[in-house]
């Protein structure tokens, strides 16, 4: 094998020994002790410590992204993994075969709509309003989140007697237990109004009521009934019970109800 030595940039020095296997039909040879002068070589631009030599004979830096008019548009192979991209804001999009990530932040919007019958399993839902135009299934409805009404939301008529004493059972606006304890001077039919706690019905609500204790009036009932009460006026922001009867001072008398908005 030669031994070469580089003289500048175009003159390469070769030690004169005898070689063999070389290209063509040349077996064996010596090289001139002068050297092999070799031609300059014409570049355009100025070479740098980051340049390199094109095959036009140019110098040029590297560039740090590929033109788009540059890349071909084609298909990727099947199975490529995108490690860590940077996709940017998409506009648009087809996800008919994504996995759809758990939200589990807060997410705040308006959805466009759901289609099918999507199966959808929360813990639970706190909102202002919900409408559903179909019928709803459920294990059961709680009016726990109302408002618990107080004793002044209640107006007692006087036949009730003379400061009849009022006792809020439990529940809460939509749904309530009270107890009244009349007192003397009692009179006929008297009647108890309630100011709806959480405002204003957007209809007027349908109210039952019905009675709660076992005590009775002297007399016993008539034809007509009586000693119950009864829900003779609602309104969108108040409804009023009626006692069909004549209580009797320092008994009590239950009154339990449950409003449901048309």
């Amino acid at each position: 094998m030669s031994q070469t030595l580089c003289n500048g940039d175009v003159t390469v020095v070769t030690i004169p020994q005898t070689f063999s296997d070389l290209a063509g039909s040349v077996t064996s040879g010596q090289l001139p002790s002068g050297g092999v002068p070799i031609a300059n070589i014409a570049a355009t631009g100025s070479p740098s410590a980051t340049s390199f030599l094109r095959g036009d004979g140019s110098w040029q830096n590297p560039v740090s992204s590929v033109p788009a008019a540059n890349i071909a548009v084609g298909t990727m192979a099947s199975g490529m993994t995108l490690v860590a991209p940077v996709l940017g804001t998409p506009a648009s999009g087809t996800l008919t075969n994504c996995t759809f990530p758990t939200l589990n932040q807060s997410t705040t919007g308006t959805a466009g709509g759901l289609t099918g019958t999507p199966a959808v399993t929360v813990a639970g839902v706190t909102c202002s309003s919900i409408t559903n135009s179909g019928v709803s299934a459920n294990k059961r409805v709680t009016a726990h989140a109302g408002t618990v009404p107080t004793s002044s939301s209640f107006a007692l008529s006087a036949g009730w007697g003379t400061t009849p004493t009022l006792t809020i059972v439990g529940g809460t606006d939509q749904a309530c237990a009270i107890t009244i304890v009349a007192k003397a001077t009692v009179g006929a039919s008297p009647t108890v109004t309630y100011t709806f706690k959480d405002g204003t019905w957007t209809n007027a609500p349908i109210v039952v009521c019905d009675r709660t204790d076992v005590s009775a009036a002297a007399a016993a009932p008539g034809a007509t009934v009586t000693n119950q009460w009864a829900t003779t006026s609602v309104s969108a922001t108040a409804v009023t019970f009626t006692f069909n009867g004549t209580p009797v001072a320092n008994n009590t008398y239950g009154l339990a109800w449950v409003a449901m908005g048309t």
